[in-house]
């Protein structure tokens, strides 16, 4: 009894978003059983947020030879979408059928659908699983897909089908991004406040930074992102800091800010923004060198579209 206690304190202190404390606590239960692939599974997911995915996906490795063989498998396709290797991802999710995480399976099907264009399947798959327990995930991507159709209205209704769920407050920040979006920024303040108070709240704070920047309100904006230095945003505010230095013309303390994020989970957007600023300081093949790294991540449609416009200034400049 008592390490189970310990274990649901680890697992608040990862919903609390303090990993480092969550990671100690779940190492000294894995040295008490350290057979244990509960225990296993936990400290991979830690140490994926603390953007140490290789040390994690050596545990899913191990973890493929045993009972857990597919919550290994899942995560280990998780793994792959992120980093664009589509193909194998889906061999991953295709030996979840007639298991106990089916539904799981179809869900990042789905997600895979979605990155490779192929909506109408991604919005079959996600229907089909919306009166199992991953219905609120599915409203999620099924409201993403709306959003990037820009079908505002559609995006709502399917954010705002998780009132009254567990994932309440993530639906408001949901929404509150998607009034982001539309430009209706009192809409979107009312619904990013609601949730302050809650485990969304660091979220929240970064979204209402970003609106104070869109409305022009620089110093506010900085009150909001300094605000979140020792919290799970802290990279993510950080980075909101160095686009507000590059705005303001501080370019060399904006590309510093970036070059320290390359090794957080922030490290996307920061590499995005540091070949931004070579593509307009003219350093077009560093910028290239750069959006080419971003190929095998998330970023990969943006890196794309920033390649093709690199290519069209090359071309002009050699004519």
């Amino acid at each position: 009894m008592k390490e189970y206690d310990e274990f649901l304190q680890a697992k608040k202190l990862y919903n609390d978003h303090k990993f480092e404390e969550a990671l100690e606590k779940a190492y000294k239960l894995k040295n008490l059983n350290p057979n244990n692939g509960v225990i296993k599974l936990f400290i991979a997911k830690i140490l994926i947020r603390l953007n140490k995915r290789h040390q994690a996906e050596r545990i899913y490795q191990e973890l493929l030879k045993t009972d857990s063989r597919n919550y290994a498998l899942l995560e280990i396709g998780k793994g792959k979408v992120e980093r664009q290797q589509l193909e194998e991802a889906r061999e991953c999710f295709n030996q979840l059928y007639d298991t106990d995480l089916e539904n799981a399976g179809i869900l990042w099907l789905a997600k895979i659908d979605k990155l490779e264009g192929k909506t109408d399947q991604a919005k079959r798959s996600l229907r089909s699983i919306l009166n199992t327990s991953f219905e609120n995930e599915a409203y999620i991507e099924l409201g993403n897909i709306a959003l990037d159709e820009e079908n505002f209205d559609k995006a709502e209704d399917y954010y705002s089908e998780l009132y009254g769920t567990k994932d309440e407050d993530y639906g408001l920040l949901l929404l509150g991004r998607l009034e982001i979006r539309k430009g209706n920024y009192k809409k979107a303040k009312m619904h990013l406040s609601s949730i302050l108070h809650t485990s969304r709240s660091n979220c929240a704070i970064l979204e209402l930074g970003r609106i104070a920047v869109l409305e022009g309100k620089i110093p506010k904006a900085k009150t909001y992102f300094k605000s979140l230095a020792n919290t799970s945003e802290k990279y993510y505010a950080a980075l909101e800091l160095g686009k507000i230095d590059l705005m303001n013309g501080n370019i060399k303390e904006a590309r510093r800010t970036f070059e320290m994020l390359l090794d957080t989970p922030a490290s996307n957007v920061a590499l995005f923004e540091l070949a931004r600023i070579d593509y307009e300081n003219g350093d077009l093949e560093s910028a290239e060198e750069k959006y080419t790294k971003l190929l095998t991540t998330s970023s990969r449609n943006y890196a794309l579209s920033e390649i093709k416009k690199l290519e069209k200034k090359k071309n002009n400049i050699h004519f």
